[in-house]
C-alpha cells in the first residue's frame, strides 16, 4: 500500500475553474514568474501533476497552478472589465 496521498480534490478544483474560464496572457505571476500563455502554463503544470498525482516530488507543479488559478480569481475582476478573461 502507498504512503502517497493523491490530489484528486484540488485537480478537480482546477479543471472546473478552467471549464468555465478563458485563462489570461502575459500575466506577471510573482516577482520571478511572467507568465506568457495562461493555457500553456496551466497544462505545462497540470500534466506531470497529473501523471505523478501524489508524488511529493511533483508537488511544485501542482502547487504553481494553484497559485496561477488563486492570482486569476483575485484579480479577475480586473481581467473581465478588460476583456481579457471571458467566461464561457
Amino acid at each position: 500500500m502507498s504512503d502517497l496521498v493523491n490530489w484528486n480534490a484540488e485537480i478537480q478544483e482546477i479543471d472546473d475553474f478552467l471549464a468555465d474560464n478563458v485563462l489570461p496572457d502575459n500575466v506577471r505571476l510573482n516577482a520571478w514568474t511572467m507568465i506568457g500563455s495562461g493555457k500553456k502554463y496551466m497544462e505545462a503544470n497540470l500534466e506531470p501533476a497529473r501523471e505523478q498525482n501524489g508524488n511529493p516530488t511533483y508537488r511544485p507543479y501542482l502547487d504553481r497552478a494553484i497559485e496561477f488559478m488563486t492570482w486569476v480569481k483575485d484579480h479577475m475582476g480586473y481581467w473581465k472589465n478588460e476583456k481579457k478573461i471571458i467566461p464561457k
